[in-house]
């Protein structure tokens, strides 16, 4: 008598044919001694024959120029934001490193005020660029865009 997942590893092998003739009629005497294998059997017929009537529908042309819009236009508009923030980001510390390099050098300026003005300047870029790009993704989506008061 075989072991579970040796007749399991079978019967798929039997459902698709894929059994030489030998093997195909020594599990066919396996399953007739085996209640369940012929349940399993039956099952796994049930839904072989029920996926291999199913057929798919061709999109129309209007339905996949959509589909292929909605794509396209989310992965430009990531990859845009992205690009933009981390430009706006490294000019922002790049210009902030230039402007600050003099204040930074000038060491008749305590080491406190020079660190804090530093960290208060570049987050104060940071959030700009980050409520910047809030709001005009929110303004696409704006329910109320169109309404006037």
């Amino acid at each position: 008598m075989m072991q579970k997942g040796d007749w399991q590893l079978r019967l798929m092998a039997y459902l698709d044919n894929e059994l030489s003739p030998v093997d195909r009629k020594a599990f066919e005497e396996e399953m007739a001694q085996n209640r369940e294998i012929r349940l399993e059997m039956e099952k796994l017929q049930t839904v072989k024959n029920m996926t291999t009537r199913i057929a798919f529908t061709d999109l129309e042309d209007a339905d996949w120029k959509h589909y292929w819009r909605g794509i396209y236009n989310r992965t430009e508009q990531t990859v845009g934001w992205v690009l933009l923030s981390a430009g706006a980001i490294i000019l922002s510390v790049y210009g902030l490193y230039h402007i600050l390099q003099d204040l930074w050098l000038d060491t008749s300026v305590p080491f406190v005020i020079r660190a804090g003005l530093f960290a208060f300047l570049a987050g104060l870029v940071i959030l700009l660029v980050s409520v910047a790009r809030h709001r005009l993704h929110t303004a696409k989506k704006d329910p109320y865009r169109g309404v006037t008061r």
